[in-house]
């Protein structure tokens, strides 16, 4: 009867949604989602009471105390961070969340009000990110990493924003210089500051090309770096 008297005490607290609800006890059993578990503490308490179900359902998750309406707007907030890394090829991606300060201590009080540990079942920040991640990995056909992933999705529930951390490739490799000349990074003209053109003219600096040298290293070496990995 513990989980009924848990879920009791939750729901005496306000209107909570059943993914909240479902979130203080996110540890037992597997294979449900923290809304199946909701869903099943209100049945397990309206059984209990011999009420009926209504009396313990909740008709709009957006009227949750605890994340109001956010655990509502999952597939918003995937959609957004679709829409957000389209302009980037990667293969793996991570999905993090900037959860308001004020929705973290509601999280927090409903732990309390409920009389759990602090860090019973699982945090807000948490199911966020699961959430969103799969729904994400669905519209992208990605795989999600967790250590260092192509691309981190962050969704900022403050500002209803989602912007994207890309992490770049980093090529490691030795050259011999065999001759004098060439520089190592490109060399704009001076003269022309890299345009080739000196008031509609040729810049007789450069003979047009905007550089100082005709070649460089990174000019000979970045292309088939850049085929490699396929990037333009």
């Amino acid at each position: 009867m513990m989980l009924i008297e848990t879920a009791r005490r939750a729901l005496a607290t306000g209107p909570v949604c059943d993914n909240c609800l479902g979130r203080l006890v996110a540890d037992r059993s597997h294979g449900l989602g923290n809304d199946r578990r909701g869903e099943a503490l209100r049945v397990g308490l309206a059984l209990a009471d011999d009420e009926p179900l209504s009396a313990v359902a909740l008709s709009d998750p957006a009227d949750c105390w605890v994340c109001e309406g956010e655990l509502d707007r999952i597939e918003w907030w995937a959609d957004q961070a679709d829409t957000t890394v389209r302009g980037y090829e990667f293969e793996t991606y991570q999905v993090g969340t900037k959860v308001p300060p004020l929705l973290e201590e509601n999280d927090r009080l409903l732990r309390e009000e409920a009389g759990l540990d602090p860090e019973a079942g699982e945090s807000m920040s948490s199911e966020l990110n699961r959430e969103i991640g799969k729904r994400l990995g669905e519209l992208t056909d990605a795989t999600v990493d967790f250590e260092r992933p192509d691309v981190l999705a962050v969704c900022d529930l403050a500002t209803d924003e989602v912007s994207a951390q890309i992490n770049s490739a980093f090529v490691y490799g030795r050259y011999r210089k065999r001759e004098r000349g060439l520089p190592q990074t490109e060399w704009p003209c001076r003269e022309c500051n890299g345009t080739g053109r000196q008031r509609d003219q040729v810049c007789p600096g450069c003979d047009g090309t905007g550089y100082r040298y005709d070649l460089s290293v990174e000019q000979l070496v970045a292309p088939p770096i850049q085929a490699a990995l396929d990037v333009g």
